[in-house]
């Protein structure tokens, strides 16, 4: 399943969904506003999230409830150039969140923006390990 508000990118994703002519039928798309429109998914109806050049606090916590036992949760953020510091998590924020529930697999968390910022980059592999 993928979800994102860009026409163009659903409809790329869409394009590859037919392979010679064959319709595989393994990703389905969505637009959806993740910010405005509400979450559709349940807690713990999930097995995996990937969430890459996107970053929202309270979404975040959405995906962590969202996740199964065993699901995993891959988070790359957009990288730390000009002012995008402004839309990243503050140091500790991912590593906090997801507390004793999940299981680090890798993690690689950079401080970025100007000396005042406690903005960081965050590429992060998690297993949901329990329930919160």
């Amino acid at each position: 399943m993928c979800i994102d508000i860009n026409d163009l990118a659903l409809g790329f994703i869409n394009s590859y969904v037919h392979v010679s002519n064959i319709e595989l039928n393994l990703v389905t798309t969505f637009k959806l506003d993740l910010i405005v429109d509400q979450w559709p998914f349940k807690d713990e109806s999930i097995g995996a999230i990937i969430n890459v050049h996107f970053f929202n606090e309270e979404l975040t916590r959405k995906f962590v409830r969202s996740l199964k036992i065993g699901g995993y949760l891959l988070i790359e953020t957009i990288d730390g150039r000009g002012e995008n510091y402004l839309e990243l998590p503050q140091q500790g924020f991912i590593k906090n969140i997801l507390g004793d529930s999940f299981q680090i697999r890798f993690f690689k968390e950079k401080k970025v923006g100007p000396p005042n910022s406690n903005a960081s980059t965050v590429k992060l592999l998690a297993i949901k390990q329990k329930s919160f």
